[in-house]
């Protein structure tokens, strides 16, 4: 090694020296930035927003017995003791963690996106609506993770939205997205305000063109479907018929002061609501219906399952769902933590099951069936025994 080469690197490592200088350097920084005092006060914010507008918190003390007095006191120590923003950060990360509610997240604060339908006006003074881009519309992937292109008979149907096909007596919808801006194909179509009746209108052309195959019943895969917006609750409309129900979504109650609750007091009730949901399916589809689902299928997608179940509508086939839950109802209710520049996104509604319990939980399928164990031909079989 020449003697420029160890001026510039750590021997022993291999290092690059500025790159040692550079970290000690922002270390230096972070430290002096760093007050605890601020983040305690906003932590203590933090923990007052929850009890007002956190509408699973009741669920995760008394179901899953999070201890939130012992929860407090730590996150305060790690504040205390953090030495620097990020180790305060990991401190609030592991609060946020020990809920395990995936729609409960630490993200660093930005500014609000505007509203759908929301115009803007340019430097020049015209006034112009967002667009696909500005709305963050994509193209993402839609593929089968289920090998159903590798049945016998297997032919294809529909178009790339909503890859579908049928083979045997049976015919196959995937729906990979329930969030709109999934499809910018169809934002590019027919603008970012009318996409999910764009949707709509190919899912029935789709369940359409798979009736007139005389198929007997119709599988609906959304396997790792993340969920998305309220266009879930409406494409249930087409698999079904009749009159669908299930337990309304609960809201947040402020019948009293809720932040109590950090100390392990009694408080009121968080969430407030009871009753059914109703509305007339449409009924595009009338035969027997299986929905496919795995650990990846979440949050509107839980929605979409409990409608059709609950209605007794439909056979729930596959795997335990992730465990999202209601999501953020216009808007959710986020804390803006802005002396600190993090902002924590956080369900303001909760969806349970007619036997009580909280999707946040996940949805156990009618018929469990592992979905990536064994060969193609030994999944599909096993498929295609289950089905009603």
């Amino acid at each position: 090694m020449t003697r420029a080469r160890r001026i510039l690197t750590i021997s022993r490592w291999g290092i690059p020296a500025a790159l040692v200088c550079a970290a000690a350097l922002w270390g230096i920084v972070d430290w002096a930035r760093y007050d605890p005092a601020v983040w305690l006060v906003e932590f203590a914010g933090l923990r007052g927003h929850m009890a007002r507008h956190y509408a699973n918190l009741d669920w995760m003390v008394e179901h899953r017995k999070v201890d939130l007095p012992r929860l407090r006191l730590s996150t305060e120590e790690a504040l205390r003791s953090a030495h620097g923003r990020w180790r305060a950060r990991r401190a609030l990360e592991r609060f946020i963690a020990a809920f395990r509610d995936p729609h409960l997240r630490l993200v660093n604060s930005s500014p609000a996106s505007p509203m759908p339908g929301a115009e803007e006006e340019t430097a020049g003074g015209r006034v112009e609506a967002p667009t696909c881009s500005d709305r963050s519309f994509s193209v993402r992937d839609r593929g089968f993770i289920f090998p159903f292109e590798q049945a016998e008979g297997w032919e294809r149907a529909g178009g790339p939205w909503f890859p579908a096909g049928s083979f045997g007596a049976a015919g196959v919808i995937r729906i990979a997205h329930f969030g709109e801006d999934g499809y910018r194909e169809a934002c590019d179509e027919v603008g970012p305000d009318h996409v999910r009746e764009r949707l709509q209108e190919e899912l029935r052309d789709t369940i359409r063109e798979l009736r007139e195959r005389a198929i007997r019943v119709l599988i609906v895969d959304i396997t790792g479907n993340g969920g998305g917006t309220g266009w879930a609750t409406e494409a249930v409309s087409l698999f079904a018929t009749g009159t669908l129900h299930r337990p309304k979504a609960r809201g947040l109650s402020f019948e009293c002061d809720r932040t109590p609750i950090w100390d392990g007091e009694a408080v009121c009730p968080g969430i407030a609501g009871e009753g059914e949901s109703v509305f007339q399916a449409e009924g595009v589809w009338e035969g027997p219906l299986a929905v496919l689902v795995d650990g990846r299928t979440a949050s509107a997608s839980e929605d979409f399952v409990v409608w059709l179940r609950e209605s007794g509508a439909a056979t729930i086939i596959g795997e335990r769902t992730y465990g999202a839950g209601c999501g953020y109802a216009n808007g959710g209710a986020p804390a803006r933590l802005d002396r600190i520049g993090l902002t924590v996104l956080m369900p303001n509604c909760a969806r349970f099951t007619s036997d009580g319990v909280n999707e946040v939980e996940g949805i156990a399928p009618d018929v469990h069936l592992s979905l990536r164990e064994g060969s193609a031909a030994q999944r599909l079989a096993g498929l295609i025994q289950s089905l009603p």
